[in-house]
């Protein structure tokens, strides 16, 4: 199971349902979009979205979180509405490398891979 930073009380409450195969992982900080890295961030929009307009990474930057900031961003720009599912496929498109990572996603992803592989 993968948590947001601000779950504990969920991972407690669901600590028991856990099979010695399963594991928790939780954010350090923030939400999901917050371990994305804003250049990662950028090149889906612009890709998918780019007929419509081009962003830059100051776009995608603030003191908000970062889901706030591509709420905001969609509504803005005109990309419809913010559907964080739909956004991690149109991401998960862009990734080719473990560069386009930050190290949390990295991190995340080996546990993910370890569980897959036993």
């Amino acid at each position: 199971m993968i948590f947001d930073s601000d779950a504990a009380n969920l991972i407690e409450s669901n600590r028991h349902f856990l099979r010695s195969t399963d594991d928790i992982y939780a954010i350090s900080k923030g939400e999901f979009e917050d371990i994305l890295p804003d250049k990662l961030i950028c090149k889906a929009i612009n890709k998918h979205y780019g007929l419509l307009g081009n962003i830059t990474i100051s776009d995608v930057t603030g003191k908000t979180g970062k889901a706030q900031i591509l709420t905001d961003l969609f509504r803005i720009k005109g990309f419809g509405t913010f559907k964080k599912a739909e956004f991690a496929q149109i991401l998960a498109g862009c990734i080719k490398s473990e560069a386009d990572l930050s190290e949390e996603l990295q991190e995340l992803f080996k546990v993910l891979n370890s569980k897959l592989t036993k």
